[in-house]
């Protein structure tokens, strides 16, 4: 997996699971997945990711084409326990929930990146909490998929169907609550600033019956591994968007003064950025394109300002450089970003 800041993603293992879902429901997977811009043959590449965005999309869309807005809560629902590979072996064979919850905050970037969780403890109920940002698009259907499949996955290793899960989510009331009582139980608080999964703080040190500790032990270390080796790979991205998204504002970003920046040789740094699956050349033109998308969409900057700002010598080279990346001109992004973003 690649880590570029410019890029979240989440994994694709579960697609093949909306694959099925989606049949069985009449929609069209291939049209569907093409018209947010995933490639379709993804689904069966269990190490895939795809942007946040077109994920946060394409649920979405889906929901709105069926007319069903309890659409990401149900496929939440359907999702097997053990979609998220690694990540999943390791909660489900977690000796209690305090550990699962713990596990699940840990591990949680072996599947996403570009949105974060906390596990907070507390004296009658402990949550976790998830931190989506609202910056790439609508996500309820993504939300209401994840509070599902939480209350699936909690219920299943507690081995109680019963089990009290609590949800406070920032979506709006459904029209409708009754998928969403079904589902996730009479304890749902809507229209409130978070998106978080709670418990009873008493039940944290409960034993799980089907617990394997052999079993954890060997999972949880390879986990471990594989979440260190990543975010090595992510802080590394990190600090070289950071030198590149600086560079820019003085003139050019390069390769030897970013490895000067971090106390590294070109040839190291490269060297790291190749393990990366990327290299600087690409970072620069992903910040550039990303900062590009932001100053357009989100300021009222002229435009020669931003070209300055992401060091382009005259605004000709940077209107080449939009077309490249949008297809369109720099006045007409920023008339669509108004467009959306308007009363």
């Amino acid at each position: 997996m690649t880590f570029d800041p410019t890029q979240p993603v989440v994994t694709a293992a579960g697609l093949l699971a909306l694959k099925e879902f989606m049949h069985a429901r009449g929609l069209d997977w291939r049209r569907a997945v093409e018209a947010v811009g995933i490639d379709p043959d993804i689904a069966v590449d269990i190490e895939a990711m795809v942007p946040l965005q077109a994920a946060f999309q394409l649920l979405e869309n889906l929901a709105r084409e069926s007319n069903n807005e309890a659409f990401g809560l149900q496929f939440g629902e359907s999702l097997p326990a053990n979609v998220t590979g690694a990540l999943a072996y390791v909660t489900l064979n977690a000796p209690d929930l305090r550990t699962f919850c713990k596990d699940t905050v840990r591990f949680l970037g072996l599947v996403a990146y570009g949105y974060t969780a906390r596990f907070e403890e507390g004296d009658s109920l402990s949550h976790i909490v998830y931190d989506i940002p609202h910056l790439h698009g609508p996500r309820v259907q993504f939300i209401d998929m994840i509070c599902a499949a939480s209350a699936m996955r909690l219920r299943h290793v507690a081995q109680s169907p019963d089990l009290e899960v609590h949800f406070d989510v920032e979506r709006p009331a459904p029209k409708d609550p009754s998928e969403f009582r079904r589902i996730l139980g009479r304890n749902v608080r809507y229209g409130l600033f978070s998106n978080r999964v709670g418990i009873d703080t008493k039940l944290l040190s409960k034993p799980l019956p089907a617990a394997d500790p052999h079993l954890y032990r060997i999972v949880r270390q390879h986990a471990e591994e594989r979440i260190e080796k990543l975010e090595k790979t992510q802080n590394l991205v990190y600090c070289v968007t950071d030198y590149i998204t600086d560079a820019l504002k003085h003139g050019d970003a390069t390769l030897p003064e970013a490895a000067n920046s971090l106390g590294m040789s070109s040839r190291a740094l490269q060297r790291e950025l190749d393990k990366a699956n990327t290299t600087f050349r690409d970072l620069v033109e992903d910040t550039r394109k990303s900062l590009a998308r932001h100053f357009l969409y989100d300021t009222s900057l002229p435009l020669t300002e931003i070209a300055f700002m992401l060091g382009f010598s005259e605004l000709s080279a940077f209107s080449r450089a939009a077309r490249g990346w949008f297809g369109v001109s720099p006045r007409e992004l920023r008339k669509v970003g108004s467009e959306k973003t308007g009363p």
